[in-house]
Protein backbone atom coordinates (compact mmCIF):
# COMPACT_ATOMS: atom_id res chain seq x y z
CA UNK A 1 0.00 0.00 0.00
CA UNK A 2 1.14 3.29 -0.76
CA UNK A 3 3.06 4.62 2.68
CA UNK A 4 1.67 8.03 2.16
CA UNK A 5 -1.84 7.05 2.95
CA UNK A 6 -2.53 7.48 6.94
CA UNK A 7 -4.84 4.28 7.56
CA UNK A 8 -6.11 6.27 10.73
CA UNK A 9 -7.41 9.20 9.00
CA UNK A 10 -10.26 6.77 6.92
CA UNK A 11 -9.25 8.91 3.84
CA UNK A 12 -9.05 5.89 0.85
CA UNK A 13 -11.18 8.12 -1.65
CA UNK A 14 -9.72 7.22 -5.09
CA UNK A 15 -7.00 5.24 -4.40
CA UNK A 16 -5.48 2.20 -5.15
CA UNK A 17 -5.88 -0.74 -2.50
CA UNK A 18 -6.12 -3.90 -4.50
CA UNK A 19 -5.06 -6.73 -2.79
CA UNK A 20 -4.05 -4.58 0.74
CA UNK A 21 -4.66 -5.89 3.97
CA UNK A 22 -6.92 -3.86 6.14
CA UNK A 23 -8.27 -6.92 7.79
CA UNK A 24 -9.58 -5.40 11.81
CA UNK A 25 -9.82 -2.05 10.81
CA UNK A 26 -12.29 0.10 12.71
CA UNK A 27 -13.46 2.86 11.57
CA UNK A 28 -16.49 6.16 11.61
CA UNK A 29 -16.81 7.76 7.91
CA UNK A 30 -14.16 6.26 6.33
CA UNK A 31 -14.19 7.53 2.57
CA UNK A 32 -13.72 4.86 0.03
CA UNK A 33 -15.39 6.82 -2.86
CA UNK A 34 -13.49 5.82 -6.00
CA UNK A 35 -11.71 3.41 -4.71
CA UNK A 36 -9.66 0.24 -6.26
CA UNK A 37 -10.83 -2.26 -3.60
CA UNK A 38 -10.14 -5.41 -5.81
CA UNK A 39 -8.68 -8.45 -3.87
CA UNK A 40 -8.72 -6.24 -0.88
CA UNK A 41 -8.63 -7.87 3.11
CA UNK A 42 -11.06 -6.62 5.30
CA UNK A 43 -11.79 -9.52 7.16
CA UNK A 44 -13.03 -8.83 10.81
CA UNK A 45 -13.81 -4.80 9.99
CA UNK A 46 -16.10 -2.53 11.27
CA UNK A 47 -17.39 -0.11 8.94
CA UNK A 48 -19.61 2.69 10.23
CA UNK A 49 -20.71 5.05 7.43
CA UNK A 50 -18.31 4.34 5.20
CA UNK A 51 -18.94 5.62 1.98
CA UNK A 52 -17.75 3.01 -1.35
CA UNK A 53 -19.71 5.28 -4.04
CA UNK A 54 -17.67 4.34 -7.53
CA UNK A 55 -15.49 1.98 -5.62
CA UNK A 56 -14.53 -1.64 -6.89
CA UNK A 57 -14.93 -3.91 -4.55
CA UNK A 58 -15.18 -6.83 -6.79
CA UNK A 59 -12.96 -9.93 -5.09
CA UNK A 60 -12.97 -7.96 -1.98
CA UNK A 61 -12.65 -10.74 1.44
CA UNK A 62 -14.71 -9.40 4.54
CA UNK A 63 -15.69 -12.05 6.76
CA UNK A 64 -16.75 -11.99 10.39
CA UNK A 65 -17.18 -7.46 9.83
CA UNK A 66 -19.84 -5.21 10.45
CA UNK A 67 -21.17 -2.69 8.23
CA UNK A 68 -23.64 0.14 9.31
CA UNK A 69 -25.25 3.19 7.37
CA UNK A 70 -22.91 2.36 4.00
CA UNK A 71 -23.29 3.89 1.13
CA UNK A 72 -22.96 1.85 -2.30
CA UNK A 73 -24.15 3.89 -4.82
CA UNK A 74 -22.59 2.84 -8.56
CA UNK A 75 -20.67 0.65 -6.72
CA UNK A 76 -19.44 -2.77 -8.32
CA UNK A 77 -19.15 -5.54 -6.34
CA UNK A 78 -18.70 -8.70 -8.44
CA UNK A 79 -17.33 -12.35 -6.35
CA UNK A 80 -17.05 -10.53 -3.14
CA UNK A 81 -17.18 -12.55 -0.29
CA UNK A 82 -18.71 -10.57 2.45
CA UNK A 83 -19.82 -14.11 4.74
CA UNK A 84 -21.00 -13.29 7.97
CA UNK A 85 -20.83 -9.89 7.88
CA UNK A 86 -24.29 -7.88 8.82
CA UNK A 87 -25.40 -4.71 6.82
CA UNK A 88 -27.72 -2.66 8.14
CA UNK A 89 -28.88 0.85 7.53
CA UNK A 90 -27.31 1.05 4.36
CA UNK A 91 -28.13 2.12 0.70
CA UNK A 92 -27.43 0.33 -2.58
CA UNK A 93 -28.19 2.53 -5.61
CA UNK A 94 -26.83 1.27 -9.39
CA UNK A 95 -24.77 -1.16 -8.02
CA UNK A 96 -23.53 -4.26 -9.73
CA UNK A 97 -23.42 -7.14 -6.86
CA UNK A 98 -23.48 -10.36 -9.14
CA UNK A 99 -22.25 -13.27 -7.96
CA UNK A 100 -20.82 -11.90 -4.12
CA UNK A 101 -21.65 -14.17 -0.84
CA UNK A 102 -23.44 -12.34 0.84
CA UNK A 103 -24.71 -15.55 3.64
CA UNK A 104 -25.09 -16.15 6.88
CA UNK A 105 -25.80 -12.81 8.70
CA UNK A 106 -28.02 -12.18 11.93
CA UNK A 107 -29.04 -9.22 13.87
CA UNK A 108 -25.64 -7.23 14.92
CA UNK A 109 -27.25 -6.42 17.83
CA UNK A 110 -29.58 -8.11 20.38
CA UNK A 111 -32.27 -4.70 20.30
CA UNK A 112 -31.69 -4.98 16.24
CA UNK A 113 -35.03 -5.15 14.69
CA UNK A 114 -34.40 -5.39 11.03
CA UNK A 115 -31.83 -4.47 8.51
CA UNK A 116 -33.29 -1.29 7.02
CA UNK A 117 -31.10 -2.18 3.65
CA UNK A 118 -32.31 0.07 0.99
CA UNK A 119 -31.25 -1.37 -2.98
CA UNK A 120 -32.30 0.26 -6.33
CA UNK A 121 -31.55 -0.55 -9.69
CA UNK A 122 -29.29 -3.26 -8.25
CA UNK A 123 -28.08 -6.62 -10.29
CA UNK A 124 -27.78 -8.98 -7.78
CA UNK A 125 -27.68 -12.10 -10.43
CA UNK A 126 -26.27 -15.19 -8.56
CA UNK A 127 -25.91 -14.38 -5.30
CA UNK A 128 -25.71 -16.27 -2.15
CA UNK A 129 -27.79 -14.77 0.09
CA UNK A 130 -28.44 -17.97 2.41
CA UNK A 131 -29.36 -17.51 6.18
CA UNK A 132 -29.16 -13.51 5.24
CA UNK A 133 -31.25 -10.65 7.61
CA UNK A 134 -32.86 -8.63 5.18
CA UNK A 135 -36.10 -7.58 7.15
CA UNK A 136 -37.77 -4.28 7.18
CA UNK A 137 -35.23 -3.77 3.69
CA UNK A 138 -36.87 -1.96 0.42
CA UNK A 139 -36.03 -3.44 -3.11
CA UNK A 140 -36.45 -1.56 -6.09
CA UNK A 141 -36.08 -2.78 -9.70
CA UNK A 142 -32.93 -5.46 -7.66
CA UNK A 143 -32.15 -8.51 -9.87
CA UNK A 144 -32.20 -11.79 -8.25
CA UNK A 145 -32.19 -14.10 -10.83
CA UNK A 146 -30.69 -17.21 -9.75
CA UNK A 147 -29.82 -16.04 -6.74
CA UNK A 148 -29.67 -18.77 -3.48
CA UNK A 149 -32.02 -17.24 -0.78
CA UNK A 150 -32.22 -20.28 1.29
CA UNK A 151 -33.12 -19.68 4.85
CA UNK A 152 -33.35 -15.64 4.70
CA UNK A 153 -35.67 -13.51 6.32
CA UNK A 154 -37.21 -11.43 4.29
CA UNK A 155 -39.66 -10.04 6.44
CA UNK A 156 -41.59 -6.84 6.34
CA UNK A 157 -39.86 -5.60 3.16
CA UNK A 158 -40.62 -4.11 0.00
CA UNK A 159 -40.32 -6.65 -2.79
CA UNK A 160 -42.38 -4.55 -5.33
CA UNK A 161 -41.63 -5.32 -8.79
CA UNK A 162 -38.60 -7.79 -7.67
CA UNK A 163 -37.34 -10.51 -10.01
CA UNK A 164 -37.37 -13.84 -8.53
CA UNK A 165 -37.07 -15.70 -11.63
CA UNK A 166 -34.41 -19.36 -11.02
CA UNK A 167 -34.15 -17.96 -7.42
CA UNK A 168 -33.89 -20.39 -4.41
CA UNK A 169 -36.17 -19.35 -1.84
CA UNK A 170 -36.40 -22.87 0.32
CA UNK A 171 -37.04 -22.16 3.84
CA UNK A 172 -36.90 -18.34 3.32
CA UNK A 173 -39.36 -16.38 6.11
CA UNK A 174 -41.31 -13.95 4.64
CA UNK A 175 -44.40 -12.03 6.66
CA UNK A 176 -45.73 -8.98 6.38
CA UNK A 177 -43.76 -8.05 2.71
CA UNK A 178 -45.25 -6.57 0.51
CA UNK A 179 -44.84 -8.99 -2.88
CA UNK A 180 -46.90 -6.18 -5.76
CA UNK A 181 -46.14 -7.00 -9.26
CA UNK A 182 -42.77 -9.05 -7.80
CA UNK A 183 -42.03 -12.25 -10.76
CA UNK A 184 -41.29 -15.23 -8.38
CA UNK A 185 -42.38 -17.43 -11.83
CA UNK A 186 -39.63 -20.21 -12.21
CA UNK A 187 -38.50 -19.60 -8.29
CA UNK A 188 -37.91 -22.64 -5.96
CA UNK A 189 -40.57 -22.88 -3.37
CA UNK A 190 -40.07 -25.28 -0.59
CA UNK A 191 -40.37 -25.05 3.28
CA UNK A 192 -41.10 -20.95 2.92
CA UNK A 193 -42.73 -19.18 5.98
CA UNK A 194 -44.74 -16.70 5.01
CA UNK A 195 -47.75 -14.73 6.40
CA UNK A 196 -49.37 -11.25 5.85
CA UNK A 197 -48.61 -10.61 2.58
CA UNK A 198 -49.83 -7.69 0.92
CA UNK A 199 -50.46 -6.87 -2.92
CA UNK A 200 -50.15 -9.95 -5.96
CA UNK A 201 -47.21 -10.62 -7.19
CA UNK A 202 -46.85 -10.83 -11.08
CA UNK A 203 -45.91 -14.41 -10.94
CA UNK A 204 -45.74 -17.52 -8.78
CA UNK A 205 -44.08 -21.09 -9.63
CA UNK A 206 -46.20 -23.78 -10.91
CA UNK A 207 -48.72 -25.25 -8.58
CA UNK A 208 -48.10 -21.95 -6.01
CA UNK A 209 -50.73 -19.50 -4.78
CA UNK A 210 -51.53 -16.96 -2.57
CA UNK A 211 -54.19 -17.35 0.19
CA UNK A 212 -55.11 -15.16 2.53
CA UNK A 213 -51.94 -13.32 2.47
CA UNK A 214 -49.26 -16.38 2.25
CA UNK A 215 -48.30 -18.58 -0.72
CA UNK A 216 -49.49 -21.83 -0.41
CA UNK A 217 -49.20 -25.17 -2.90
CA UNK A 218 -52.23 -25.65 -4.99
CA UNK A 219 -53.75 -29.34 -4.12
CA UNK A 220 -52.41 -30.91 -7.22
CA UNK A 221 -48.73 -29.66 -5.50
CA UNK A 222 -49.37 -31.26 -2.51
CA UNK A 223 -47.91 -34.75 -2.09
Amino acid sequence: MDPRIDINSGDFAGRDLRGVDLSGLELTDANFAGADLREANLDRAILINPNFDGADLSGLVMREGYIAQGSFQHTTMVKADLRGTPIEGSYFEDAVIDGSDLSDTTEASEDAYGAFITLRNCSMRHVNLEKAYLSCSTFERVNLEGASLKGADLSYSDLSDMSFTGADLTGVTILGSTVAGANFAGALFASIESANLIGEPAGLPEGWKIVDGSFQPSSENVH
